[in-house]
């Protein structure tokens, strides 16, 4: 598996709400505050866009698809001249799946979106999320490289309207292909623009490159080996002072710090599970013994093992 997969199996899906929406013109709409990743699609109809802090509007058309990775203050409107609604509330009442697209506002033409937001939960989450851009924009015309999208957006749709069992089980699911598809989009096409969390620094940028990006997939893959920046360093052929400056500048730190933070978020999640014993816990992650493994986590967590995992599962 490699670094970017380890990191999405360890993300779940929370909350979440998605559905079809038909705006008629003219209309204006303020997105909602919500701590978490949101995304709009225009299936039919165009509309235009203009985020905080932006200078210009984006004009959406058909098919053009846009993931906030995490809340983003935009504007949505028919036309830059429209009047904008401040009231958010219809997108706070629709908590449940409709079985039909919401219809309101205007009498004009017809622009039919599809929302959707949720929240990543996960030990790592934040460490995914930071380094990308206010925004990921897929145009239509680009789905040369994301052939996946109407795909899954038209799946979801489906789903949204479906009464089968199991379909909000479905709908999870597909969101999070939607997110985790919208971010190897940006790797493979954008990630020379990537945000870095730390300067000089980014992970999602790393993992492109070819030597860097095998060790940091060496390090998610294989977190129980006892590495050395000496034993990394000769896996991807490079020397040890070569491999770590050039992990320090892609990366934003350390290797051996990469790989103390990736096990123990690593050991967070299986905590958070809670099928494993202290002791198995912390020989998958690289510890020879429970004792290493608590010193270690309470360091880098500031709580104990055994008291993280009575937190967490207490939560609902």
């Amino acid at each position: 598996m490699d670094a970017l997969s380890e990191v999405l199996a360890t993300i779940h899906i929370g909350n979440n709400t998605c559905y079809p929406l038909t705006i008629c013109a003219p209309w204006g709409i303020r997105s909602e505050e919500f701590i978490g990743t949101s995304f709009w699609t225009v299936r039919r109809g165009s509309c235009w866009l203009q985020v905080a802090d932006t200078e210009k509007p984006l004009s959406l058309v058909a098919g053009d698809f846009i993931l906030f990775p995490r809340f983003q203050e935009h504007i949505l409107y028919d036309k830059p001249e429209s009047l904008i609604s401040n009231d958010t509330n219809w997108l706070n009442c629709h908590s449940h799946l409709p079985s039909e697209p919401i219809k309101f506002l205007g009498e004009g033409l017809e622009t039919t979106l599809l929302y959707g937001k949720l929240q990543l939960e996960g030990p790592i989450v934040n460490q995914l999320l930071t380094p990308l851009p206010q925004f990921i924009l897929i145009r239509e015309q680009e789905t040369q490289s994301a052939p996946w999208l109407n795909t899954t957006v038209q799946f979801l749709t489906a789903e949204l309207s479906s009464q089968n069992p199991g379909n909000n089980a479905i709908i999870n699911h597909l969101l999070l292909v939607l997110f985790v598809q919208a971010i190897r989009y940006y790797i493979h096409s954008k990630s020379e623009e990537c945000q870095a969390e730390k300067p000089g620094g980014c992970w999602l940028k790393a993992l492109k490159d070819s030597q860097i990006g095998t060790a940091i997939t060496l390090i998610h893959r294989y977190p129980q080996k006892p590495w050395t920046v000496a034993s990394l360093a000769s896996e991807v052929k490079m020397s040890r002072s070569g491999f770590a400056s050039n992990f320090r500048e892609l990366v934003g730190e350390p290797p051996l710090q990469y790989l103390t933070r990736w096990r123990m978020q690593k050991a967070a999640g299986l905590l958070r599970l809670g099928y494993q014993t202290l002791a198995e816990i912390a020989s998958e992650v690289g510890y020879e013994s429970e004792a290493a493994f608590s010193n270690a986590f309470k360091r880098w967590m500031q709580i104990s093992p055994g008291a993280f995992r009575r937190e967490t599962q207490s939560k609902p």
